[in-house]
């Protein structure tokens, strides 16, 4: 992008995204790697760490499985069709209550009010509510204005808009890049204080 190969970029983000890229703007290519990495860091790091520790290996292989399917069927499929209405409810219910603690737990330490603002007018209301949850918190981190309508299979598809700000440019993709590593080592050092804090409580209790 900073080179103006708008070629290259639009080729290595339809590897990223389900949505067609040929048409795609500056902006729009930057738009799509920011939500696409803001979606797939919840659900691919936080998401799959949470259903391991509640729930054991099996729902977390479950869960991965699941995600890998709708990301292949979607390469045919459009994300809004009847034939993806049963997975698309399954990780819907799965994923329910674990975003929504994990936003409003991770809005804490990012831009709380401007976060629940975004998802009481705009995330609550996408098309997909789990992922407006999560847009929300990104959009709200980032200070920029994300979703939108974006075009499926060569048929175009609404998607509520996320936020007030300017839209992305560039720099707002290593921006989403290093805040997403500030989240990554927050979930490390998180897990691991709940590990200690469990396994002294284990030790304490059998003394």
């Amino acid at each position: 992008m900073e080179l103006n190969q708008k070629a290259t970029a639009k080729q290595m983000t339809s590897q990223l995204v389900a949505r067609d890229t040929t048409s795609l703007s500056e902006m729009g290519i930057v738009k799509a790697c920011v939500e696409s990495i803001s979606l797939n860091h919840i659900r691919q790091f936080w998401l799959v760490i949470l259903f391991y520790v509640i729930a054991g290996p099996w729902l977390m292989v479950t869960y991965k499985l699941l995600l890998l399917i709708n990301h292949a069927w979607r390469t045919f499929v459009l994300p809004n069709s009847y034939f993806l209405k049963p997975l698309n409810k399954t990780l819907f219910i799965l994923e329910y209550p674990l975003i929504r603690v994990l936003i409003a737990l991770l809005s804490i330490f990012q831009n709380y009010k401007k976060t629940w603002h975004y998802i009481h007018h705009y995330g609550k209301h996408a098309y997909q509510s789990n992922s407006g949850w999560i847009l929300s918190l990104f959009a709200a981190s980032l200070n920029i204005q994300i979703g939108g309508p974006a075009h499926y299979l060569g048929e175009k598809l609404k998607k509520t808009r996320i936020g007030l700000e300017r839209p992305p440019v560039p720099n707002d993709l290593k921006v989403a890049t290093a805040l997403i590593r500030q989240l990554q080592w927050f979930g490390v050092l998180f897990i691991a204080l709940i590990w200690v804090l469990f396994t002294f409580a284990l030790n304490f209790k059998f003394k």
